[in-house]
């Protein structure tokens, strides 16, 4: 997390992941980290692709589809793991937010889905703890659950090896630097919010 701020000034700010994705609704979060960084200092984090990138989440999710209402996705800029899905909206807003030289580079790796335990561990994982699927199975009667869970199993088991359950993940690793107004002499631009 960010140093405390004004005293600290930090010139670089740790990675933050979890953290972006869960605040980023505006930009008065990324700003917040602005403040605490000295001018030039770096900001780095990753955030998650879109869901359709993330096959660690759709699989699962287009699983569960047949057997209850989804809700509808969310707008773009809405809270949650893909608020930053966008690379587009990533420079708006640590641009608006005080950020120059913002990089958004893509990482595709396999992830090991629900901590390396069996098939059922991972269905656990994704059922009940995390994801789409699980967010729309909260309110849904037992039968339901159960339902799903099969279906869920089902469509991961082409993909559980000795080592877990293993499926695709897609991030931006994004990195940025603290504009300043004297950044302006060396010919910088601030950048722009659109």
């Amino acid at each position: 997390m960010p140093r405390s701020h004004p005293s600290a000034s930090a010139p670089w700010m740790p990675p933050c992941s979890g953290w972006a994705t869960a605040s980023s609704t505006s930009g008065a979060a990324f700003t917040n980290l602005r403040s605490a960084l000295r001018p030039g200092g770096r900001l780095a984090f990753v955030c998650w692709q879109a869901l359709a990138e993330n096959p660690w989440l759709g699989v699962p999710l287009a699983a569960a589809a047949p057997h209850l209402a989804l809700p509808p996705p969310p707008p773009p800029d809405a809270p949650g793991p893909f608020a930053l899905a966008d690379p587009a909206r990533i420079r708006a807003v640590l641009g608006g937010a005080g950020f120059a030289g913002v990089a958004v580079e893509p990482l595709r790796a396999p992830l090991t889905v629900g901590g390396g335990g069996d098939l059922d561990a991972a269905v656990r994982f994704l059922v009940e703890g995390v994801g789409p699927a699980s967010a729309a199975l909260r309110d849904a009667e037992p039968a339901v659950r159960d339902r799903v869970r099969v279906a869920v199993r089902h469509a991961l088991a082409p993909f559980a090896t000795p080592a877990g359950v293993r499926l695709d993940g897609a991030t931006w690793i994004v990195t940025a630097r603290a504009w300043t107004p004297s950044a302006r002499l060396a010919g910088a631009r601030r950048p722009s919010l659109g």
